[in-house]
């Protein structure tokens, strides 16, 4: 087992060139799919399938309670965010992989198995949650700014966070105090200032699974799992459309991939007989079915990166069989063109 996942990561693999590989483009230290807190969906899994696909690791162990989160900077270093003994540690990571420091948040409270959430900011600071009332502004050197304390209700737990391009906040939260599980989405300034909140009744207890930016600043949103919605909203919090899909299937979504002709890609699972099959599915600009298709036998789509030739690639979450995590170049029209175990 990892003593001490940021160092471990920043040790064992080098995410750039691995990346590069794969996406010239990116010029990233890590894959990005902003779904930070799924099972198995966030950068640092998706990091981790990468390299263990590729025989860079071979341990297959990447601690997923409490989740950790990753977030990558405008320069393409990483912010890891973990809960180690009920604090929150934050590691910086470089191009190479190579550690730039390691802090210890003491300003937050994460007992137990509270997963934290990082975003980070164009301007080169990013923001750390561990519970509903409160985010931290750092900057880009790990020192806290601020204390944004969130108007929300003590009871709500913040699932999600993701940060616009104009340096917005925008979080989920989940409340399961009243008879109902009551879902909230906000958008707040880095000043603290509530831009937007908007609340509906949840259609299952994990709340919202995956939320993404648009490049033309709308907002996807994919809120349960087994009866899921997907929501387009507008960048002020109002509806454009809602699409609502697994009402005869089980269906889960974990990642979210906006395509060269801003079509919506959408990775999860179909479930039938209890045998979960990955699955991507194709939205045009408008929510309507493009197309909708399964890979495989078994296993779930956790995160999707985009390519310059209008299609992506996809990780498969590791088989507890095999270990294997599998990934899918599947071109425009949705045909897988190779794997990769």
């Amino acid at each position: 087992a990892l003593t001490f996942v940021a160092i471990d990561l920043g040790a064992m693999i080098n995410f750039s060139p691995l990346i590069q590989l794969f996406y010239p483009e990116a010029g990233a230290a890590c894959v990005q799919d902003k779904c930070q807190t799924s099972p198995g969906g966030d950068c640092a899994r998706s990091a981790w399938n990468f390299a263990y696909g590729l025989g860079l690791v071979t341990n297959t162990n990447l601690p997923t309670t409490p989740t950790p989160a990753f977030a990558q900077l405008p320069n393409g270093d990483c912010i890891l965010a973990t809960n180690r003994n009920s604090k929150i540690q934050l590691v910086r990571t470089d191009t190479q992989g190579k550690v730039v420091w390691v802090r210890q948040i003491d300003e937050l409270s994460a007992s137990g198995v509270i997963s934290p959430l990082v975003a980070a900011l164009p301007n080169g600071h990013f923001v750390v949650g561990a519970k509903s009332t409160d985010l931290l502004l750092l900057d880009g050197d790990g020192r806290v700014l601020r204390n944004l304390h969130l108007s929300l209700p003590s009871t709500a737990t913040l699932d999600r966070l993701i940060a616009t391009k104009n340096g917005d906040l925008v979080g989920a939260t989940t409340d399961f105090s009243g008879a109902d599980i009551l879902v909230t989405l906000f958008r707040m300034d880095t000043n603290g200032q509530l831009r937007w909140a908007i609340s509906w009744i949840a259609l299952s207890s994990v709340g919202v699974e995956c939320m993404q930016e648009l490049k033309n600043g709308d907002l996807m949103i994919v809120e349960g799992s087994g009866e899921t919605s997907i929501f387009r909203l507008s960048g002020n919090g109002q509806l454009v459309w809602a699409k609502r899909q697994g009402i005869s299937d089980f269906h889960a979504i974990y990642a979210i991939a906006e395509t060269q002709t801003e079509e919506i890609v959408l990775g999860g699972s179909l479930a039938k007989n209890n045998v979960a099959t990955p699955r991507l599915t194709k939205l045009n600009k408008s929510g309507d079915l493009v197309w909708s298709k399964t890979y495989g036998a078994t296993g779930v789509f956790t995160s999707l990166m985009p390519m310059a030739d209008g299609g992506f690639l996809a990780t498969k979450s590791q088989s507890t069989a095999t270990g294997h995590g599998p990934i899918f170049k599947v071109d425009p029209s949705g045909s897988s063109a190779w794997e990769y175990f």
